[in-house]
């Protein structure tokens, strides 16, 4: 069996309103703020690669009327604020590698992923990474799983993918495989140890 994991959301918290906290911003112009960047399409498009961070930081300046600089500090702080959830890197971790497969399938920008593969002990967790920034394709897009299921010669009705967003599932589904919505750390633990996951 292969075991495929979304990274925001599943592995580590992505959590919006959590990264625009720390700064100076009223109530409207942090719903500005978080509906002309996160958002925005733009940010999808950040995601696969194909805009910069200064396309990104000065569209958002522009959509939501909040100083240029201000953005930008908020996108630069986006990588460190993506907190591992422990429970969760130690269920990936344990996971029977001697039976199984397991990957990432994630949108990320090419700052945070970056950030995230020197945090976490990503090479002792997959055996394989694809990630939307260095492949130019992001979930829902069918080529992210074209490439997955390619790269690493996956049987579709093989594998298993958690993502915490229903249309990245559904979109898995659509190429065979078994997407599912990731809705926490005893739901998970529940499913992966029912498909054998882990030694018994």
């Amino acid at each position: 069996m292969n075991f495929v994991f979304d990274l925001g959301g599943v592995i580590v918290d992505w959590n919006p309103d959590r990264i625009l906290s720390p700064f100076p911003l009223g109530e409207a112009e942090r719903k500005a703020v978080r509906q002309a960047l996160f958002g925005h399409p733009s940010w999808i498009d950040f995601d696969r690669g194909t805009v910069s961070v200064d396309e990104v930081v000065r569209g958002a300046a522009a959509r939501s009327g909040v100083d240029v600089s201000l953005i930008e500090q908020i996108v630069v702080s986006v990588p460190e604020s993506l907190l591992p959830f422990e429970r969760m890197v130690e269920l990936v971790l344990r996971i029977d590698r001697r039976r199984h497969r397991t990957f990432c399938l994630s949108n990320m920008s090419a700052p945070s992923a970056e950030h995230l593969e020197s945090l976490l002990p990503m090479e002792r967790m997959f055996d394989g990474r694809v990630i939307s920034c260095r492949i130019g394709a992001a979930k829902p897009d069918p080529e992210i799983y074209r490439a997955l299921l390619d790269r690493h010669r996956l049987v579709p009705a093989e594998t298993v993918f958690y993502d915490d967003v229903e249309s990245n599932a559904a979109a898995a589904r659509r190429h065979g495989i078994d997407g599912r919505v990731f809705t926490g750390f005893a739901a998970c633990a529940r499913e992966l140890a029912s498909l054998g996951a882990f030694d018994e």
